[in-house]
């Protein structure tokens, strides 16, 4: 059975597990989660190869299953459809139909789907979104900015992003968090 019809969900739900099963949590990465969870907007920035997947899947069960948060949560790239805006709009609306009920869609484009769909939820009910791999979506905005300006405007929204640039070419925020590839001693003490 697909939790609220989501035909992807089996394939988020499958790199989420992958990428916790062997995880080994940092002690940079301590209050991390308490970051989230006091700002509307994170976004986690590093190279590829730097463990941003890992450490998003580790989040999203920290929040989601640690601290009992209605959590939605999408990986760009593990398929030609997930890098598509509308696919993202569709399991989005799909997921908040089956919080909040059937839901009147107006918007004609998939930009504008994600602030009307945004902009339904409740304020008095919190939602974390959970985006990996932001610069892998095919989008004619700069995606990481839109869902800053979003959690602004709604109270209740907390949106993790993660990519592997910066949301914009201003000095980072308190709300970024800049992952650093580990280094050959590094590995070889986590090995041991």
């Amino acid at each position: 059975e697909l939790p609220y019809g989501d035909p992807g969900y089996p394939s988020h739900l499958a790199i989420l597990n992958e990428r916790t099963a062997r995880y080994i949590r940092l002690s940079s990465h301590d209050g991390l989660a308490d970051l989230i969870e006091g700002n509307g907007y994170v976004h986690i920035r590093g190279d590829k190869g730097s463990g941003k997947t890992s450490l998003m899947a580790h989040l999203i069960g920290e929040i989601g299953v640690g601290r009992d948060r209605t959590v939605f949560f999408h990986f760009s790239g593990i398929g030609e459809d997930s890098m598509i805006m509308d696919t993202i709009c569709d399991r989005l609306r799909r997921f908040m139909e089956f919080h909040l009920g059937p839901m009147d869609i107006t918007s004609d484009s998939p930009d504008s789907m994600l602030k009307e769909l945004i902009g339904m939820w409740p304020h008095d009910r919190e939602l974390y979104l959970f985006l990996d791999a932001t610069e892998k979506v095919h989008t004619s905005h700069n995606l990481d900015l839109e869902l800053y300006e979003l959690a602004c405007n709604n109270p209740s929204l907390h949106v993790v992003c993660s990519s592997t640039a910066s949301v914009t070419d201003r000095e980072p925020s308190a709300s970024e968090y800049h992952l650093t590839s580990l280094g050959s001693r590094d590995k070889t003490v986590l090995l041991e």
